[in-house]
């Protein structure tokens, strides 16, 4: 069975030297969900930016690349892709 497309989406809400040990948690996770449920990682998103920011550079760039390219977004918990609103709604377009 051919492996699902998927891209990783990461992000820690402040700076490295306060979560230090976030996006490497992440990584490590989402690793392991994607090779035991059958997913190809193409691609890695990671950033450290406010989830309340809808504005953050590499939420978009997952975004444009899941939906050029037709391809799942795995994510650690879902307070790490967005926390508002605007945000999710930018998500389902994609989904769309």
């Amino acid at each position: 069975m051919e492996p699902k497309r998927a891209i990783s989406y990461r992000r820690a809400s402040t700076n490295i030297d306060k979560q230090r040990n976030s996006l490497a948690i992440q990584s490590d996770v989402i690793s392991a969900f994607a090779e035991r449920f059958g997913y190809r990682l193409e691609k890695d998103f990671s950033e450290y930016q406010s989830g309340t920011d809808d504005d953050r550079p590499a939420f978009k760039e997952a975004l444009a690349y899941a939906k050029a390219n037709n391809c799942y977004v795995i994510i650690y918990r879902l307070d790490r892709l967005a926390r508002t609103l605007t945000s999710f709604s930018q998500f389902h377009d994609v989904l769309s």
